[in-house]
């Protein structure tokens, strides 16, 4: 057969690959719709599968041949060498090296967070953003502040208390005030009076 007289629809190209993936062709109607799928420009869906599958089978039958197994069967698609096959095998050797990859970052985690040194310093206080973990020097600081405030609570007492001894006293004169006013009005009253 000549493949420059060949006159194939897009239909029909797609009914052979259909048969081509049911295993019904032959292993010279394979390579001649491999010939066609190399020479007619028509592609999409199942013409594209077919030409990836038809690919793929092409390199499993040479290391085949190279390591000196040989497929007897009619198909080499069926001899495990088809897209789906290849596909599987894919997925099985990516999840086969995240699980591994997996395991290995938590066997890390868990050894690094297990033979990492334990901070056995007990902090006390922080001063001045320092870390103190003398407890005798912090209870000191912390006494020494503690009479700092009370000394200053004890100024601010005082500071009150003659406040309001001012306030008492202004009171007291403004009441002494108004009750010589009032006396000074009463007076003013029954002198006008009389």
């Amino acid at each position: 057969m000549d493949d420059n007289k060949i006159s194939v629809s897009v239909n029909e190209l797609e009914t052979l690959c259909e048969l081509y993936f049911e295993g019904v062709l032959s292993r010279e109607e394979e390579r001649l719709l491999s010939k066609l799928l190399s020479v007619y420009p028509y592609r999409g869906g199942v013409i594209d599968e077919a030409v990836f599958v038809l690919g793929i089978e092409r390199i499993g039958r040479k290391n085949a041949a190279l390591s000196g197994e040989f497929c007897n069967r009619k198909s080499a698609r069926r001899y495990d060498y088809g897209k789906v096959s290849v596909l599987v095998a894919i997925k099985k050797i990516f999840s086969t090296v995240a699980a591994a990859v997996l395991i290995m970052f938590t066997v890390s985690f868990c050894w690094s967070y297990i033979s990492s040194p334990v901070d056995a310093t007990e902090c006390y206080a922080y001063i001045n953003g320092k870390e103190i973990v003398d407890k005798d020097l912090a209870m000191e600081i912390a006494m020494k502040d503690y009479s700092e405030s009370m000394a200053f609570l004890r100024q601010m007492e005082a500071m009150e208390a003659e406040h309001m001894k001012r306030v008492r006293e202004a009171v007291d004169e403004s009441e002494k005030a108004a009750h010589i006013l009032k006396e000074i009005n009463n007076n003013n009253y029954k002198n006008n009076s009389l």
